[in-house]
């Protein structure tokens, strides 16, 4: 026997009952209860109803703001428009640097001098192509905390492919959008330490971003 079934006979003979004890005794405590066991058995249902559509919202307010947090990031930055790794598969080193400028520029490693250049890189909703980058330098020495300020140096198609960003909290963090993967460069402690990211390097066989 099926669960609304159940609940549906429970709820019959709770209402039945409940009608027999108005007809004789009038209103009671009794006939309140009643009244609850026949309600009971559905409110389960509706408080998981109640749920799956909150997280359903949920979802659709992070999808939103991601979207919106792109859409800023792409007014702030632009939008890289000619990836390096369409010109990188020539198999010339030149044509590749030409076509990837920071390559080589800034030591060739996002970790130097107790600090890490990292990178975490975000499906937009709704958006096939273009990723959204998110770009932090921080530090991995406790006893050398980072201040002051980082300098980060992007792909030349960008609107501002060079700016500074203020360090709060121990981190540099920037974010833009683009359409395929580049080599980021980044200058901490007043330019004394230099950090480089390919991002194509990170390439996870799945998502064709870093193959552009």
């Amino acid at each position: 026997m099926s669960n609304t079934i159940i609940r549906f006979i429970i709820s019959i003979l709770a209402i039945s009952a409940m009608i027999v004890h108005l007809t004789w005794l009038k209103f009671s405590w009794e006939a309140l209860a009643l009244l609850g066991i026949a309600v009971l058995p559905w409110l389960s249902e509706f408080i998981d109803t109640f749920k799956v559509g909150k997280d359903s919202l949920e979802v659709k307010l992070r999808e939103i703001e991601k979207k919106a947090d792109a859409a800023i990031d792409a007014s702030l930055r632009g939008v890289v428009k000619n990836p390096p790794a369409m010109a990188a598969t020539a198999g010339s080193l030149k044509i590749a640097n030409d076509a990837d400028p920071q390559k080589g520029m800034w030591g060739g490693s996002p970790s130097n001098n107790g600090r890490l250049l990292s990178t975490l890189i975000e499906k937009i909703p709704g958006e096939d192509y273009f990723r959204r980058v998110i770009l932090r330098v921080g530090s991995t020495d406790a006893a050398k905390p980072l201040s002051g300020k980082v300098t980060f140096h992007l792909h030349p198609t960008f609107n501002t492919p060079d700016f500074d960003v203020p360090v709060v909290n121990g981190v540099a963090e920037t974010s833009l959008v683009s359409y395929g993967a580049f080599t980021v460069g980044a200058e901490a402690d007043g330019g004394t330490t230099q950090l480089e990211l390919d991002l194509a390097s990170l390439n996870d066989g799945k998502d064709q971003f870093f193959k552009r």
